[in-house]
């Protein structure tokens, strides 16, 4: 009996103490959260939340992760898009299985555009896969085949877990197995060519689609070459495919062939290396070449075709798709005369700017 009450009373005197300790800490963290959300700066984080359309389920999903994640203040990481990614990356490297992350990625997407952070200024630079748009079309091959050639993809969804590429041919995707890596080139329009390596997360069927995680190790590989200024006249375009077998040597099939299309299209940007054009149809298939006339309002220079190499392209409503490509056969004169009318297109730009109002 009385071993039976030493044992019970033991128990009392280290059970309560714990309890005890416990009711506390909860005190403590409840204390907390309560101060940190009525402190200035994260009164201000939810005032501009709110001023952004957040809904309530949208805040506490933003709060619960900025409390665990973010090394800045609220506010700073609501508004600035490196110190946002980084609270993203941790958010999803907590996240293991796929179905949770893909529902967390979802909910951020929509809470970074929401908060105006999904879209990279042109000629900004990336930091991260997370800054891939839509729409777009990069190049894929495995890691370890350095000598293959890279296949198009066309990027169909982002969001802030994963980025999901459609093959532009589907027998591609035996080669790409859940946990292959793959060497995966994008462009961003007025910066640069960026290459990152990224894992397979997913690979599905009906349609074929790759699913990649987040890539935060981004190289930048080339940027542009020339300077460029803005360009805004149609253009006749005719649209070629070159065979495979004549890829590595296109011009003198170009030069000997007919297009396979001829439609209009509007530059957007010229540059003595190529352009950028707004074409009123679907993105064109892989090694296409554009034909386009380059008019430069100079009477001692006229018009002059010239081939193109179709470099990137942006599918876009409507059946319109924009497309960046590299001169492939223009002439050092053409080139210089190109030159010459960016210079003074972007001198007359700053002198513009410049000017006084009202003179």
């Amino acid at each position: 009996m009385f071993s039976s009450l030493s044992i019970v009373h033991l128990s009392v005197l280290v059970l309560a103490p714990m309890a005890i300790l416990s009711v506390l800490f909860l005190i403590f963290v409840m204390v907390r959260y309560r101060r940190e959300e009525t402190s200035p700066e994260w009164i201000e984080a939810r005032q501009y939340a709110d001023a952004k359309g957040l809904s309530q389920e949208q805040w506490l999903t933003l709060s619960a992760m900025l409390k665990r994640f973010a090394t800045a203040g609220p506010f700073e990481a609501i508004t600035y898009r490196h110190e946002f990614d980084r609270c993203v990356r941790d958010q999803m490297n907590a996240i293991k299985e796929m179905a949770p992350r893909e529902k967390m990625g979802e909910a951020l997407r929509e809470i970074r555009e929401a908060l105006e952070l999904a879209t990279v200024p042109e000629g900004a630079r990336w930091s991260s896969t997370l800054d891939l748009e839509e729409k777009q079309t990069v190049k894929a091959r495995p890691v370890e085949q350095d000598s293959s050639p890279m296949h198009e993809f066309y990027i169909k969804h982002v969001n802030d877990a994963f980025f999901y590429l459609t093959p532009r041919h589907s027998d591609i995707m035996k080669e790409m197995p859940v946990g292959s890596r793959h060497v995966i080139h994008a462009c961003h329009p007025g910066d640069a060519r960026y290459e990152v390596i990224a894992e397979v997360a997913d690979a599905r069927e009906s349609p074929a689609q790759v699913v990649f995680g987040h890539v935060f190790e981004i190289k930048r590989l080339q940027a542009r070459a020339h300077e460029r200024s803005a360009y805004t006249l149609p253009t006749p375009v005719d649209m070629f495919v070159v065979p495979e077998e004549n890829a590595h040597d296109p011009l003198p099939w170009l030069y000997n062939n007919d297009p396979m299309s001829q439609g209009t299209g509007t530059f957007m940007n010229l540059s003595a290396g190529g352009y950028a054009a707004m074409l009123h149809a679907a993105p064109p298939p892989n090694r296409a070449y554009a034909r386009v006339t380059v008019t430069l309002g100079r009477e001692d220079f006229p018009p002059f075709t010239v081939f193109s190499r179709i470099v990137g392209t942006v599918a876009l409503a409507e059946n319109r798709t924009l497309v960046r490509a590299a001169f492939v056969d223009i002439t050092p004169r053409q080139k210089e005369a190109i030159e010459r009318y960016v210079q003074q297109t972007l001198q007359q730009e700053q002198e513009d700017q410049t000017a006084p109002e009202g003179a």
